[in-house]
């Protein structure tokens, strides 16, 4: 990116505060349940400080330490919504689609934690795609040598290990900071938004969407733009946070009797990034995948998942043993609901879709 555009964006950069209201993005509906008012967020943002600062040992002053564990890019106290209709949750308001531009084109990280977030997520999706490759049903992954696209690379993760499989695979991303990054390791980025880029139609057998479609203003168009890019028979995998998650964890808070049954619960929002919900949208399995029908996608799976661990080299011991066991104990819990036939009540979700030759009337 030119010197000249970033200053102009620097420029604009009081044009983030700009927020408006919004439907649901999965569903249109306008009707929405509060599941958390701007104070609570706030004082859910107090505990998370708290929490982390006895866990992370760092530098006082040092607010990179705390970078995607306690200081989140979508930090403001709003409003958080449930949708009456589908059940998806969502911030209200919401950042117009440039403020959103320029906040994640802006967007600070420093060296060293761009460091520890690209290690600790090509570990990740080393064994995501293994788990992935191992248990797809009619939805396999593409073969070696195959082109792939990731929408929203962040640290190239991803990019690196799809490398690792034998792929062929692009990065596109808006991040300033972060596509410089990833252009340093060698990795093949376009530094921008996938609706502008110059692609070709069907050019992709398949399209990854990690932990970026939740932060999206306008994800109807996103999924339009991706199924002329994989075309029919093309594969896309989308991971997101579950809206019903956020939902159940404020409905068990606010229905627990003992002071300590309402620590384990926000102990496992924090270990799962869902304290404050740092996010646009929390799509539920069932919204997000009739969105998906809607803009041409047969959902084949839907895997349930926790967070990729949030320990680093700064982390306390004891604290990393704590993550494991409460992330332990709330996949085992979700596992046993949704074994018994209930909902997938998972933090994250990956689902994943296969293109077909028309969208769902």
């Amino acid at each position: 990116m030119s010197g000249a555009t970033l200053r102009e964006l620097e420029a604009d950069v009081e044009d983030r505060a700009a927020e408006h209201a919004v439907p649901c993005p999965a569903c249109g509906g306008e009707r929405f349940d509060i599941l958390l008012s701007p104070e609570e967020v706030r004082a859910e943002q107090e505990w998370l400080d708290a929490f982390h600062a006895a866990r992370i040992e760092r530098p006082a002053g040092d607010d990179e330490g705390a970078k995607d564990r306690a200081s989140f890019t979508q930090s403001d106290a709003t409003n958080v919504v449930a949708c009456r209709a589908c059940g998806t949750v969502l911030r209200d308001p919401q950042p117009t689609c440039r403020a959103l531009a320029l906040t994640y084109a802006l967007d600070h990280y420093g060296e060293d934690a761009l460091a520890r977030l690209a290690a600790n997520q090509e570990q990740f999706f080393r064994a995501k795609l293994t788990q992935l490759a191992e248990h797809a049903i009619g939805c396999a992954l593409p073969g070696d040598g195959a082109r792939v696209l990731e929408v929203g690379s962040f640290v190239g993760g991803f990019l690196v290990a799809a490398r690792e499989r034998g792929w062929r695979a692009l990065g596109v991303d808006v991040g300033v900071e972060t596509v410089e990054f990833m252009r340093r390791k060698g990795l093949d980025v376009v530094r921008g938004d996938v609706l502008d880029a110059d692609f070709s139609t069907a050019a992709f057998e398949a399209v990854f969407v990690w932990n970026t479609f939740d932060q999206l203003c306008n994800p109807a168009d996103v999924l339009a733009r991706i199924a002329e890019l994989v075309g029919p028979g093309g594969l896309l995998v989308v991971r997101v946070p579950n809206g019903r998650f956020e939902a159940a964890c404020v409905a068990l808070r606010r229905s627990a009797v003992r002071e300590r049954r309402r620590e384990r619960i926000l102990r496992a929002q924090a270990y799962n990034n869902f304290l404050t919900f740092p996010y646009l949208t929390g799509y539920t399995p069932e919204s997000l995948g009739a969105l998906l029908a809607r803009h041409g996608f047969r959902v084949g799976r839907v895997y349930g998942d926790t967070i990729l661990s949030l320990a680093g080299p700064d982390t306390k011991p004891f604290a990393v043993h704590e993550e494991e066991r409460t992330k332990r104990a709330v996949l085992r819990l979700c596992e046993r609901i949704r074994c018994s036939g209930g909902a997938v009540v998972h933090p994250w979700i990956d689902v994943v879709g296969r293109r077909v030759d028309s969208p769902a009337a």
